[in-house]
């Protein structure tokens, strides 16, 4: 969720949401207040794009992800951290959603340039 990838991009930035609190002077109900917005778009933005992909009949096979993970795990190796993040079930899933997104958008970017 929106909350997750915010915490997740302050931490890169080394800073918890506590902190990220405390300098915006804003509770933790009015920062996911503030991403309402946002996930709403997202929202939208994923069920138009679900939708082209299913009358499309767009699909990401178990070896298309197999591929991306071990590019990514290739990527990591230095970082086990990382590599255990990359083993969940979870994230196989979000591979799958980014493949498939890749391929709507290489989709979309050949009508148009066809049109």
């Amino acid at each position: 969720d929106l909350v997750h990838e915010f915490e997740h991009n302050l931490a890169h930035q080394n800073m918890t949401m506590e902190q990220y609190t405390q300098a915006s002077k804003k509770t933790h109900d009015q920062v996911k207040k503030d991403m309402e917005p946002k996930a709403i778009d997202r929202i939208k933005t994923t069920l138009v794009l679900s939708a082209l992909a299913n009358q499309e009949k767009m699909e990401v096979s178990e070896s298309e992800v197999d591929s991306e993970l071990k590019a990514q795990k290739d990527y990591y190796q230095n970082n086990p951290e990382a590599t255990n993040d990359l083993s969940t079930p979870q994230y196989r899933d979000h591979l799958r959603r980014t493949i498939l997104n890749r391929k709507i958008i290489k989709f979309i970017k050949i009508k148009v340039v066809e049109n």
